[in-house]
């Protein structure tokens, strides 16, 4: 309190998440926080004054209350060890979100570059689980792989302490589940294919990629989270089926322009023979335009398009481009809105397979709880990176295993049950993501990639 100054008080607690009030209610220019102790750490006060530049003398007054009961104890954060599990339950008395959910919270010190795995199960209730890192970035997952567990596998970027929350999917559901977090060596890319696998060379079938995204965009009103990543991480996941580094091209941010997204394409066509198999991927802004004259086949005259760093490519000229590949298969994966308005003119041609991660007239979303810029993009790369397409479990991943997987990846993981849910159509309206894939002339059971590790190993 101040009689010369209008306070403003703020909390941090160790995991630096802030409370704060300016004046409390009847009482002008007087600051109160009233908050649980749930954390052992520091917690820090700051004084402060609502405007700029206030100056005066305060009075600050600190008390503290009685302990809780050890029956509310629930309710407290619990420390947890890299490679311990443990068993909890969700019930009324813990934490409560804005949104209705119970929540737990545990802490642990990491490391940067380790390789963790978060794992929540329950047989009672559909998980959610979340990570807040050191420097307040959030991961969520709610069904990992198509199933009700939740799981984060990532690799720390930072030192410090992470935090997670064990909660519902949907308010007020309660149950017991159990918590686990270990270390997983780090995923050492075309090390294992001498062992286990042949990389094809040139003339024997090999596979070709383009990958392009684009996070940074001149200026900052149109930057995007975790597309560039994208790019890296679906080559990477390709580099375990036989993707040789003198065959992949990848270009981010500054570097996707549209003359060397071109040059590229046209540089990597070259070199592809009637026995490869040649995949663009992109993950970035689509956009519609209007186009001029009709046609049969897009009668909504607009064309669709990809948006790139000084410019963008449209579904007329990215079909094209496709013409000068000679390839035996041609795969298109498009991580961008209204990004299914390609598929009426790229696959157009035999050979040429799509897959896109929204219908024509609909936006995609960035699917941050995956850590990626895209649902497709984080469900690709699991599908062929971790062979979890591979339904058969013959070592090889067909066109119908490719789209049935990431179908039901779509239907588990893009779920759409609440207004809040929605995304942004062409228009005022509101509408569901929904992934369209585009098989064109090729046969279902076609096998697009050749496993190189089979069975997650």
């Amino acid at each position: 309190s101040s009689s010369e100054f209008d306070t403003y008080l703020m909390l941090i607690d160790p995991n630096g998440e802030h409370t704060e009030n300016d004046d409390v209610e009847g009482m002008p220019d007087h600051s109160v926080i009233e908050a649980d102790i749930t954390e052992v750490g520091t917690y820090m006060v700051v004084v402060t004054s609502y405007k700029p530049g206030e100056s005066g003398a305060y009075e600050l007054t600190m008390d503290f209350g009685e302990a809780r009961p050890t029956a509310t104890r629930q309710r407290d954060v619990a420390a947890i060890t890299l490679g311990e599990r443990t068993t909890g339950r969700l019930e009324p008395g813990d934490r409560q979100l804005g949104t209705g959910e119970y929540a737990d919270v545990y802490v642990f010190e990491g490391s940067a570059g380790q390789s963790i795995s978060i794992e929540m199960a329950s047989s009672e209730f559909d998980t959610y689980v979340q990570l807040t890192t050191p420097d307040g970035e959030k991961i969520d997952n709610d069904d990992y792989g198509g199933r009700s567990d939740s799981r984060i596998d990532l690799t720390l970027r930072e030192s410090g302490r992470h935090r997670i929350m064990s909660t519902s999917y949907r308010a007020g559901e309660t149950g017991t589940y159990e918590l686990g977090v270990s270390t997983t060596a780090a995923p050492e890319v075309g090390v294992v294919a001498a062992e286990v696998g042949v990389v094809p060379e040139e003339g024997e079938g090999r596979i070709v990629g383009l990958f392009v995204g684009i996070s940074d965009y001149p200026g900052e009103a149109n930057d995007l989270s975790y597309t560039a990543d994208d790019a890296v991480r679906v080559r990477e996941a390709l580099a375990r089926t036989g993707l040789r580094p003198a065959d992949a091209i990848i270009l981010t941010d500054a570097d996707a322009t549209v003359g060397n997204v071109k040059n590229a394409f046209q540089s990597l066509a070259a070199r592809t023979g009637p026995n490869d198999l040649f995949v663009l991927f992109y993950s970035g802004h689509g956009n519609r335009v209007p186009r001029s004259g009709h046609q049969p086949s897009d009668p909504d005259a607009l064309d669709e398009t990809i948006e790139l760093y000084d410019g963008r490519i449209s579904d007329d000229e990215l079909s094209t481009m496709f013409a000068s590949v000679n390839a035996a298969t041609s795969l298109v994966v498009l991580d961008a809105c209204f990004s299914g308005g390609f598929a009426k003119d790229v696959i157009s041609a035999p050979g040429r397979m799509g897959f896109f991660s929204s219908e024509e007239d609909v936006t995609s979303s960035v699917a941050a709880k995956f850590r990626a810029g895209g649902y497709l993009a984080a469900f690709l790369a699991d599908a062929i990176g971790d062979g979890l397409a591979d339904a058969d479990a013959d070592g090889g991943v067909s066109a119908l295993e490719l789209s049935q997987y990431l179908h039901e990846r779509y239907r588990a993981d893009v779920k759409s049950g609440g207004a809040s849910e929605y995304v942004r159509t062409g228009g005022p309206q509101l509408g569901y993501q929904h992934l369209v894939v585009d098989r064109g002339s090729i046969s279902p059971y076609q096998i697009l990639f050749q496993l190189l590790v089979q069975g997650g190993d």
